[in-house]
């Protein structure tokens, strides 16, 4: 009777009792009726309408209840005791409103997924410590809600203007979305994405980065190289699982990730190592498959997910891209600059990535490193001078915004770690 006793003191307008019945939700309460209920209280809630006897009898009547039990309801609603529970007590006033019907979702599904009682219970009371209204402001995790995004998920931030307000300004560094990387074999990718976790731990984020290839202490060294004197600051905000490549054992790692440590972000390195079960698959069947069902997590646990993929091998026959006068595209040393649909399993990433990175060093990045080439310069993409240690990326493809495809940045490797330097428009 718990989560009734909840719905209807919203429909009351008793916003105590509300909280003192949310304390004692208990996972057999959820039931098709309750979710019927909480549709009625969130609507009348939003309306600011207090309602009296008769007309929350009429309204409940209509989805089961019966009149001596609606009336049980309405009066436990009004019988106000200050002796329950302290668990919340900063919560002052608990507000149902927009976002109430995505938690009970979660909740709804966690039971279909036969969630153990504790921790069910365990995530109904995370939720009602979200909703807190002070004055007039309703508030979820600490944000006014008029000021939030229906629309969009909480962002993962780096810190650095560049990534927040320019390459991420049309999504995808948000919970429910998916960001596709794309490089070469040795190009970067690894280095690049660690640079970016660094920076979202350091925001406070709590990553989980699946390296497949099984290189734990590579991932910790580039990120500590990164964060140098923050490492042991922030390290508690980084998970990572090495050497798993089973598709469902990855997801089951994800879920309990999300669910149990509070994971925002899950990075995948490198899609093209997953393994599914089943039928014999080519390689691209593979990974379309895979990405599927990682998008398919994405969206249902609201988790922001990076999926690292390896282009092919370059055609050592291509052509350096021309204009219609005839003019180089690119400068010496570009000319097998991936695309997107170059990557393995390019089909289901292009419908599953809200934006696509892909990332290219020159030519001749590999050879130089062997020997004292290293402070030669490179003319970069965008006729700016570099040296061989530069990593160029860009956005090739974008869901809402094609104008952004022609726009660049700069790593560039040293001592501390792979190192942002520039804007290249």
């Amino acid at each position: 009777m718990n989560l009734q006793y909840f719905c209807i003191s919203a429909i009351c307008n008793y916003d105590d009792a509300a909280v003192k019945a949310i304390t004692k939700l208990k996972a057999t309460d959820f039931t098709d009726v309750h979710q019927k209920l909480f549709s009625i209280a969130s609507g009348l809630y939003k309306l600011k309408k207090q309602v009296d006897l008769h007309v929350f009898i009429s309204q409940v009547s209509s989805i089961g209840i019966s009149e001596s039990e609606a009336m049980h309801i309405y009066h436990y609603c009004m019988d106000y005791d200050d002796s329950w529970e302290n668990a919340f007590e900063e919560l002052k006033r608990l507000s149902i409103q927009r976002m109430i019907t995505s938690d009970m979702n979660e909740l709804q599904d966690l039971k279909a997924k036969d969630g153990t009682p504790a921790l069910m219970s365990s995530r109904a009371m995370q939720y009602a410590a979200n909703w807190v209204m002070e004055g007039e402001k309703h508030y979820y995790s600490g944000k006014e809600i008029d000021e939030m995004k229906e629309e969009y998920g909480e962002p993962i931030r780096t810190g650095y203007p560049l990534y927040d307000d320019k390459i991420y300004k049309y999504g995808g560094n948000l919970k429910g979305q998916m960001k596709g990387v794309i490089m070469r074999e040795k190009h970067g990718k690894t280095r690049s994405e660690c640079w970016e976790v660094a920076q979202n731990i350091r925001m406070g984020h709590k990553v989980l980065y699946c390296a497949l290839e099984g290189r734990k202490q590579d991932i910790t060294g580039n990120i500590k190289q990164v964060l140098q004197d923050q490492w042991e600051t922030y390290r508690e905000n980084l998970f990572v699982v090495d050497g798993v490549v089973d598709l469902e054992e990855l997801e089951t790692i994800v879920v309990e990730a999300v669910l149990v440590d509070g994971v925002d972000k899950v990075v995948i390195d490198y899609m093209q190592l997953v393994v599914t079960s089943g039928r014999y698959q080519n390689e691209n069947e593979r990974i379309n498959e895979a990405t599927e069902r990682f998008r398919h997590l994405m969206v249902k646990h609201n988790f922001h997910l990076s999926a690292l993929n390896q282009a092919r091998k370059a055609n050592p026959n291509a052509t350096v891209p021309k204009d219609a006068n005839g003019n180089h595209l690119m400068p010496s040393g570009y000319k097998f600059v991936p695309s997107a649909y170059e990557a393995y399993g390019s089909n289901a990433l292009i419908k599953a990535a809200t934006l696509i990175i892909v990332g290219f060093r020159p030519n001749q990045y590999e050879e130089l490193t062997k020997n004292v080439g290293l402070s030669k310069k490179v003319v970069s993409p965008m006729d700016v001078d570099a040296n061989y240690t530069s990593l160029f990326m860009r956005i090739e493809r974008t869901r809402n915004k094609p104008e952004y495809l022609h726009r660049w940045w700069q790593f560039t490797d040293s001592d501390g770690g792979l190192n942002l330097m520039s804007f290249i428009q």
